[in-house]
């Protein structure tokens, strides 16, 4: 029984992460669809999907019958990769546009 329970904590903490991902992708994509491919419109893009991962998250505490810290911290640091991922890669095509 209590393997089961961190299995299902777990498996919460990875969907947790999953949103946060997701949060800060959507943000960065329209925020660049709108405003091109500058570095601005991306940063801005990430500390808003940044902000609205940890709102959602928090929101999603304050319904549930037992608030779980861990939970927060798990779409936060989704988030994060999100935000690492997606710096890496405008990196990387602006030193592929700026060689080529």
């Amino acid at each position: 029984r209590r393997q089961r329970q961190m299995c299902i904590r777990d498996r919460d903490k990875i969907i947790h992460g999953l949103v946060g991902l997701l949060i800060v992708t959507i943000c960065v994509l329209v925020a660049v669809f709108l405003f091109g491919n500058k570095f601005v419109p991306v940063l801005v893009g990430a500390v808003i999907g940044t902000g609205c991962a940890y709102i959602a998250a928090k929101w999603k505490e304050a319904q549930d019958d037992i608030p779980d810290e861990k939970d927060v911290k798990a779409t936060l640091r989704g988030a994060y990769l999100a935000d690492l991922i997606i710096g890496v890669v405008y990196v990387f095509s602006w030193i592929i546009n700026t060689v080529f």
